[in-house]
């Protein structure tokens, strides 16, 4: 059961780092928007949002397009990811914050560390460092909007 550690890169920042896995990984959040870009083992992933009032990610690395996240429902925290071995659901895991990844190859849960804190941890079975890498980004993204929510 791999156990990857999720480090925000400063106080204020929606930035990670993710070790722990046999491979390493950044997760970055534009600061405005809701795009971004993933850095797994020194390979580059743009993450970009298909519209403003879109629920569309997808993931490219140069001309190629790798993965695509949909959210059905603005008032959910729900996603449908699709890769190349098929459809994995991003949710969430009750009312906190703790959300879990299902599908091929993975069965995952992303904590964090405690209430107080932005740190958290991946936890369980997944194979693919993009496809955790990705759902940790549209966590983040998660939380930044609730975060961005509470403070107004």
């Amino acid at each position: 059961m791999p156990i990857i550690q999720c480090r925000p890169k400063g106080f204020f920042s929606w930035g990670y780092t993710l070790t722990g896995a046999s491979w390493t990984a950044r997760s970055e959040l534009d600061v405005f928007g809701e795009s971004g870009s993933l850095l797994i083992e020194g390979q580059r992933f743009e993450v970009k949002k298909q519209g403003f009032l879109s629920g569309e990610w997808q993931v490219w690395q140069g001309n190629e397009h790798l993965l695509g996240a949909h959210k059905s429902n603005p008032l959910t925290r729900r996603f449908r990811i699709k890769s190349a071995a098929g459809h994995h659901i991003l949710q969430p895991a009750g009312l906190g914050r703790t959300m879990t990844l299902s599908g091929p190859g993975h069965r995952l849960k992303i904590a964090p560390n405690h209430p107080f804190t932005r740190k958290a941890t991946i936890t369980g079975e997944g194979d693919n460092p993009l496809v955790i890498t990705f759902s940790f980004w549209l966590s983040s993204l998660v939380w930044r909007r609730a975060a961005n929510n509470a403070a107004n």
